[in-house]
């Protein structure tokens, strides 16, 4: 039994996600309170911001892409 930092519950081991750097190998958040995390304001930002989601998610293809044909060689 761990007391999540976020919701102040006590809650079993297996409703946290692994943490090796962690003194007891788990996350100091519950699974669901890290899944709430800041996904509004990031999906608010993606929405204002569309030109730079596309351009970013271009870039990390075309690294990838090198980087896979660097490994390949």
């Amino acid at each position: 039994m761990k007391e999540c930092k976020r919701c102040q519950v006590t809650k079993d081991l297996a409703e946290y996600h692994v943490n090796r750097e962690a003194k007891d190998g788990k996350q100091s958040t519950c699974k669901p309170c890290r899944n709430k995390g800041n996904s509004a304001p990031a999906m608010a930002w993606a929405k204002a911001n569309p030109e730079k989601i596309k351009v970013n998610t271009a870039r990390y293809r075309f690294r990838k892409k090198q980087k896979k044909a660097e490994t390949q060689t």
